[in-house]
């Protein structure tokens, strides 16, 4: 008698979600995450750390500039003892500047590189969830999930997914006003199709 009670609440759980899961009352998709990882090959997170390098070697070379036009005033043999002392402070505060922007570049991409599979897989789940919203999936599997034994074309949406991962690096691009994208090996024209 004790085995009824607990098979029969059971067959009736699985009864209940197997009708939650029909075709009719929730839609699902699937993505092939093996095919997803194979062709995300320019990923948002190589962007952007080639995007920081780009922004810090580029502030370097201001400061550099910068420190470059102080040594120019300082070799001025007319300078006034007080005029030398504060270009040599203005120096030391650009080269105070440059250690600065070295060690936030340096942690930048420190963080960049050692999560860098944690930040791509973040970026991946946030595709498949924009694509689902975007075409009203309720829930997504990965279609090499043990127990998924069939699954028809059209709910498979690996593309999606890898076209959203496209949209999101196109964004941060013009979010930076980046006006090269081939420089992060984008294609020119496919990313003026996505601006």
């Amino acid at each position: 008698m004790s085995k009824k009670r607990i098979l029969i609440p059971l067959l009736l759980l699985i009864l209940i979600l197997l009708t939650f899961l029909s075709a009719d009352f929730i839609k699902v998709a699937v993505v092939d995450m093996e095919f997803v990882l194979k062709e995300y090959k320019i990923t948002l997170v190589d962007i952007k750390r080639q995007f920081y390098i780009d922004e810090m070697t580029l502030k370097f070379e201001k400061i550099k500039a910068e420190i470059d036009a102080i040594n120019q005033k300082l070799s001025s043999p007319n300078l006034t003892s007080e005029e030398k002392t504060k270009l040599e402070q203005n120096r030391q505060d650009k080269l105070n500047e440059v250690i600065q922007l070295r060690d936030y570049y340096k942690k930048l991409d420190e963080d960049l590189q050692q999560n860098r599979q944690k930040y791509i897989m973040e970026d991946i789940y946030f595709s498949i969830k924009k694509v689902c919203e975007k075409k009203g999936y309720a829930l997504a599997f990965d279609s090499k999930m043990v127990g998924i034994l069939f699954y028809a074309d059209y709910i498979d949406i690996s593309k999606d997914v890898l076209e959203y991962l496209f949209i999101m690096i196109v964004r941060f691009l013009k979010d930076n006003n980046v006006t090269n994208p081939e420089r992060y090996g984008i294609d020119p024209n496919l990313y003026k199709q996505y601006q």
